[in-house]
């Protein structure tokens, strides 16, 4: 599979060395997914030999022995690219836009680790995949009154839960439903846009005041109603009759957010129907991801007060490129619940999030929702935006029902095809299938 490394010049050693360490990191926390961990949601399943697939029996010695060897897998893939020196976490530095502010680096900053093509986030992309219609319908249907009724590209499409938004911690980098100073009965609430906001909104305009004081992470990766899309200024005006929710039937955002975080800031919109897109390797492995992976099995491996700090230390570093104090310096001032951190269960609860928040969009909470044995909460909420039939503020940013999924125990794996049922004559079908 193609990655930075190569891109960056290094030597065949070191190319098999990436490779071998990565896929260790990897492969350690395969062993660790809950679903064959000692997991007795799937006690009695068996080949035809009566053999069963995954061993309920598991004790808690054996489950932590298995994070242990995760954490030391990291730790060896850490050291090695720190020896090496090809991978940090990526900051932006361009000049093309001329004198920006802070904040605006800021943003390209979060985003670039996932569209700047090999950045030095990069340890492994995929070649293959160079995101065009992803970015398609991605991008809000348009940002022009005067163009909107003559654009007919097919495009918009791809929408945002509110939940998904929820997940983004405030701008004091703690949850919004823990963080004393925010206002979480009054997320709905519309409020005008003052210049204080000036590089996240639309100032003199109104928005939903779940849109105030978030951290950087939601202004690079959403797209909504007034908040700056572009590092130019443009903002969506999505409310029912505005431009860039033109009830056209085939490209439509159900609600009304955008997951702004994967267009290139260098794709833009320059007609009536001309996108330039600018393409970019899909990133497969960054390396925020391996330092929130160190994180969680330190965490799982180790319940001390040292791993914990070792464990926070990986985590900061993380939320520092993001624009975030530390975990402990945020919990102890403005979380309701301050000794979060000091706690093995509040810690995980705290990686989780960061992990969730740090790929939104880029695949990741798929597999973590697995991994964790959450996809049967999360993935049975209703998914919900915003009231898109109202142009007024008040009725618009009404949480409204899109849809809800079902997903049920037999999810957790998909069916196995006739085909290889029959190469291989010892396999059943999976459980629920």
């Amino acid at each position: 599979m193609p990655f930075g490394g190569i891109e960056h010049g290094i030597g065949l050693r070191q190319v098999r060395q990436h490779v071998v360490v990565g896929a260790g990191a990897a492969q350690s926390l395969l062993l660790l997914l809950p679903a064959t961990a000692g997991n007795t949601d799937y006690a009695g399943l068996t080949d035809r030999r009566g053999i069963e697939i995954f061993n309920p029996d598991k004790t808690e010695e054996q489950k932590v022995a298995l994070w242990r060897q995760a954490a030391d897998a990291c730790k060896d893939a850490i050291d090695f690219f720190n020896e090496i020196g090809q991978n940090e976490l990526y900051r932006f530095t361009g000049t093309q836009f001329g004198n920006i502010s802070e904040q605006t680096r800021l943003k390209l900053s979060i985003r670039g680790s996932l569209v700047e093509r090999w950045n030095s986030d990069v340890i492994w992309a995929d070649s293959r995949s160079w995101p065009q219609l992803y970015q398609i319908q991605a991008y809000p249907r348009d940002f022009n009154a005067s163009q909107a009724n003559t654009q007919t590209t097919n495009r918009n499409n791809f929408a945002v839960p509110l939940k998904i938004v929820n997940q983004f911690y405030t701008k004091n980098g703690v949850p919004i439903r823990e963080d004393k100073t925010w206002d979480y009965n009054a997320r709905f609430t519309p409020k005008t846009i003052g210049t204080d906001q000036i590089y996240y909104l639309q100032v003199g305009e109104i928005t939903a005041g779940m849109f105030f004081d978030r951290e950087p992470r939601l202004y690079a990766s959403i797209g909504f109603d007034r908040g700056n899309t572009s590092e130019t200024g443009q903002a969506p005006h999505a409310r029912s009759g505005e431009y860039t929710q033109n009830q056209i039937a085939h490209s439509w955002n159900v609600t009304g957010m955008w997951p702004k975080k994967i267009l290139h800031w260098l794709t833009v919109c320059s007609g009536t129907t001309t996108v330039t897109y600018t393409r970019y390797p899909f990133p497969i492995f960054r390396l925020p991801e391996l330092y929130l992976m160190y994180a969680e099995a330190l965490n799982e491996a180790y319940n001390t007060p040292e791993a914990r700090s070792e464990a926070i230390h990986y985590v900061d570093m993380v939320r520092d490129r993001a624009g975030l104090k530390g975990v402990e310096e945020s919990w102890t001032n403005y979380s309701t619940d301050p000794a979060k951190f000091m706690r093995q269960s509040g810690l995980r609860d705290i990686i989780r999030q960061e992990k969730l928040v740090e790929f939104v969009f880029e695949g990741h909470r798929f597999w973590d929702l697995r991994r964790w044995k959450m996809a049967m909460d999360e993935y049975n909420k209703p998914i919900t935006g915003w009231n898109l039939d109202a142009s007024d503020p008040a009725l618009y940013y009404r949480e409204t029902w899109v849809y809800t999924r079902n997903f049920t125990p037999r999810d957790y794996f998909w069916p196995i095809s006739d085909e290889e049922i029959l190469r291989n004559k010892n396999t059943l079908q999976n459980y629920g299938w």
